[in-house]
Protein backbone atom coordinates (compact mmCIF):
# COMPACT_ATOMS: atom_id res chain seq x y z
CA UNK A 1 0.00 0.00 0.00
CA UNK A 2 1.29 3.29 -1.08
CA UNK A 3 1.63 5.82 1.74
CA UNK A 4 0.36 9.89 0.78
CA UNK A 5 3.62 12.07 2.17
CA UNK A 6 1.44 14.30 4.56
CA UNK A 7 3.51 17.87 5.59
CA UNK A 8 2.29 18.03 9.21
CA UNK A 9 1.94 22.12 9.38
CA UNK A 10 0.87 24.13 12.74
CA UNK A 11 -2.29 26.33 12.29
CA UNK A 12 -2.39 29.22 15.22
CA UNK A 13 -5.24 30.91 16.07
CA UNK A 14 -6.52 34.32 14.76
CA UNK A 15 -6.65 37.32 17.31
CA UNK A 16 -7.69 40.94 16.64
CA UNK A 17 -6.38 39.55 12.86
CA UNK A 18 -2.86 38.23 14.40
CA UNK A 19 -2.08 34.74 14.52
CA UNK A 20 -1.63 33.19 17.76
CA UNK A 21 -0.20 30.05 19.35
CA UNK A 22 -1.94 28.50 22.35
CA UNK A 23 -2.77 25.26 23.58
CA UNK A 24 -1.81 22.59 20.59
CA UNK A 25 -3.80 19.49 19.52
CA UNK A 26 -2.85 16.73 17.35
CA UNK A 27 -5.28 16.07 14.24
CA UNK A 28 -4.56 12.83 13.19
CA UNK A 29 -6.50 10.10 10.05
CA UNK A 30 -8.90 7.86 11.90
CA UNK A 31 -7.82 4.70 9.58
CA UNK A 32 -3.60 4.59 10.43
CA UNK A 33 -3.77 7.09 12.86
CA UNK A 34 -0.86 9.06 10.97
CA UNK A 35 -0.51 12.97 12.04
CA UNK A 36 -2.15 15.16 9.70
CA UNK A 37 -2.20 18.57 11.43
CA UNK A 38 -1.27 20.44 14.96
CA UNK A 39 -4.20 23.32 15.58
CA UNK A 40 -3.76 25.36 18.16
CA UNK A 41 -6.54 26.83 20.10
CA UNK A 42 -8.03 29.78 22.51
CA UNK A 43 -8.28 30.01 25.65
CA UNK A 44 -11.57 31.34 27.28
CA UNK A 45 -9.25 34.53 28.33
CA UNK A 46 -8.41 35.38 24.68
CA UNK A 47 -12.09 35.46 23.35
CA UNK A 48 -14.81 38.65 24.15
CA UNK A 49 -18.11 39.03 23.93
CA UNK A 50 -17.12 42.93 23.82
CA UNK A 51 -17.47 43.03 19.91
CA UNK A 52 -20.15 45.23 18.53
CA UNK A 53 -22.42 43.03 15.68
CA UNK A 54 -21.14 44.77 12.76
CA UNK A 55 -17.61 44.16 14.01
CA UNK A 56 -18.61 40.42 14.77
CA UNK A 57 -20.24 40.39 10.85
CA UNK A 58 -17.43 41.50 9.48
CA UNK A 59 -15.09 38.74 11.98
CA UNK A 60 -17.68 35.76 10.37
CA UNK A 61 -17.00 37.21 6.88
CA UNK A 62 -13.21 37.01 6.61
CA UNK A 63 -13.99 33.48 8.20
CA UNK A 64 -16.52 32.73 4.77
CA UNK A 65 -13.86 34.65 2.42
CA UNK A 66 -10.94 32.13 3.98
CA UNK A 67 -13.23 28.85 3.55
CA UNK A 68 -14.27 29.63 -0.02
CA UNK A 69 -10.27 30.38 -0.51
CA UNK A 70 -9.17 27.21 0.75
CA UNK A 71 -12.20 25.23 0.21
CA UNK A 72 -10.90 22.37 -1.46
CA UNK A 73 -7.58 22.27 0.67
CA UNK A 74 -10.34 21.95 3.62
CA UNK A 75 -12.38 19.27 1.82
CA UNK A 76 -8.90 17.37 0.80
CA UNK A 77 -8.47 17.77 5.32
CA UNK A 78 -11.98 16.49 5.77
CA UNK A 79 -11.47 13.52 3.61
CA UNK A 80 -8.37 12.67 5.42
CA UNK A 81 -9.75 13.35 9.17
CA UNK A 82 -13.17 11.64 9.01
CA UNK A 83 -12.14 8.85 6.04
CA UNK A 84 -15.15 10.66 4.31
CA UNK A 85 -15.44 10.58 0.10
CA UNK A 86 -14.08 13.60 -1.04
CA UNK A 87 -17.57 14.70 -2.33
CA UNK A 88 -19.54 14.54 1.39
CA UNK A 89 -16.37 16.48 2.58
CA UNK A 90 -16.60 19.11 0.06
CA UNK A 91 -20.58 19.05 0.40
CA UNK A 92 -19.34 20.01 4.24
CA UNK A 93 -17.62 23.18 3.31
CA UNK A 94 -20.26 24.57 1.27
CA UNK A 95 -22.36 23.92 4.53
CA UNK A 96 -19.83 25.41 6.61
CA UNK A 97 -19.87 28.52 4.28
CA UNK A 98 -23.71 28.68 4.52
CA UNK A 99 -23.89 28.33 8.03
CA UNK A 100 -21.23 31.04 8.65
CA UNK A 101 -23.44 33.03 6.17
CA UNK A 102 -26.73 32.99 8.43
CA UNK A 103 -24.35 33.68 11.46
CA UNK A 104 -23.29 36.80 9.89
CA UNK A 105 -26.56 37.58 9.41
CA UNK A 106 -27.69 37.22 12.77
CA UNK A 107 -24.75 39.31 14.15
CA UNK A 108 -26.14 42.10 13.66
CA UNK A 109 -30.22 40.86 14.69
CA UNK A 110 -31.02 42.32 18.36
CA UNK A 111 -34.34 41.01 19.50
CA UNK A 112 -34.53 43.19 22.91
CA UNK A 113 -38.43 43.25 24.20
CA UNK A 114 -40.52 45.33 26.03
CA UNK A 115 -42.82 44.02 27.82
CA UNK A 116 -45.77 45.70 29.18
CA UNK A 117 -46.22 44.79 33.28
CA UNK A 118 -49.99 46.10 33.86
CA UNK A 119 -51.65 42.57 32.79
CA UNK A 120 -50.78 41.70 36.86
CA UNK A 121 -51.96 43.89 40.43
CA UNK A 122 -49.18 46.37 40.86
CA UNK A 123 -47.78 46.53 37.41
CA UNK A 124 -50.00 49.71 35.91
CA UNK A 125 -47.72 51.92 34.33
CA UNK A 126 -44.57 49.42 34.32
CA UNK A 127 -42.69 47.97 32.11
CA UNK A 128 -39.73 45.61 32.09
CA UNK A 129 -37.07 45.61 29.66
CA UNK A 130 -35.30 42.03 28.21
CA UNK A 131 -31.96 43.51 26.41
CA UNK A 132 -29.73 40.31 24.51
CA UNK A 133 -26.16 39.82 25.00
CA UNK A 134 -23.40 37.54 23.32
CA UNK A 135 -22.15 35.67 26.25
CA UNK A 136 -18.88 34.64 24.43
CA UNK A 137 -17.31 31.17 23.99
CA UNK A 138 -19.09 28.10 25.66
CA UNK A 139 -18.03 24.22 25.14
CA UNK A 140 -20.59 21.91 23.56
CA UNK A 141 -20.16 18.17 22.19
CA UNK A 142 -20.80 17.83 18.84
CA UNK A 143 -20.81 14.68 16.22
CA UNK A 144 -17.79 14.76 14.45
CA UNK A 145 -19.55 14.21 11.54
CA UNK A 146 -19.57 17.61 10.46
CA UNK A 147 -16.03 18.89 11.73
CA UNK A 148 -15.98 22.37 10.22
CA UNK A 149 -18.74 24.04 11.31
CA UNK A 150 -18.19 22.87 14.77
Amino acid sequence: MTQIKIDITEHPFMLAGKPRMGESAAVTCPYDGIPIEVVHQASSDEVTRRMTGHQRTAVLHEIITGIQDEAEVFAQLIALEAGKPIKQARAEVERAIITFTVAAEEATRFRDEMLHLDGVPGGAGRQRFIRCFPIGPIAVITPLTFRLIW
